[in-house]
């Protein structure tokens, strides 16, 4: 399917209401507001494929670089690519999930998340996932107990760090 058809479903998939939800939560424009089970459909029936997901990225709209991240060949994306993926991300849930997630699954993730620890730019250093801190990440959130956060105009809501970090872990 070419790029121009595929932004064309997308601004057809937006959802006013998801839109804003998306904005509260800090993902910047441009986006059209599509739900997640819509990207997950489309992904689907794109299958995965390396050059379109560059093309979605590299379009700037923040639903298409989210499903530019499911459609993505790991194996096939360049340490390169990966950088300017993750510096270029319109939200956190792209520089610190699917970059991240994408970059595990290739030849580069190793190399990656070392580098991205120390980025001085905190949505970048938090895609470097280090399995090696989790004992000492659970022993600090222990330590710290339950935290309170104020998540502004949205109904979300912050999960007890220990239990979460295991949840996570079983997901494996």
């Amino acid at each position: 399917m070419p790029l121009p058809e595929i932004m064309s479903q997308l601004e057809a998939l937006s959802d006013e209401s998801t839109r804003k939800i998306m904005l509260k939560h800090g993902i910047r424009e441009p986006l059209f507001g599509v739900k997640m089970e819509h990207l997950k459909n489309l992904a689907k029936k794109l299958k995965r494929n390396h050059d379109l997901s560059l093309a979605l990225f590299a379009t700037g709209n923040a639903d298409a670089m989210y499903l530019a991240g499911l459609v993505a060949e790991p194996a096939k994306m360049t340490e390169a690519e990966l950088r300017t993926w993750v510096s270029q991300a319109l939200s956190h849930s792209i520089s610190e999930y699917t970059v991240p997630g994408i970059a595990a699954a290739g030849p580069h993730g190793a190399t990656l998340a070392m580098e991205w620890i120390d980025a001085p730019e905190e949505h970048i250093a938090a895609g470097g996932y280090v399995p090696e801190l989790t004992e000492e990440a659970i022993a600090v959130a222990r330590s710290i107990g339950v935290v309170y956060v104020d998540m502004g105009d949205t109904a979300c809501k912050v999960p007890e760090a220990e239990g979460y970090i295991r949840k996570m872990l079983k997901r494996k």
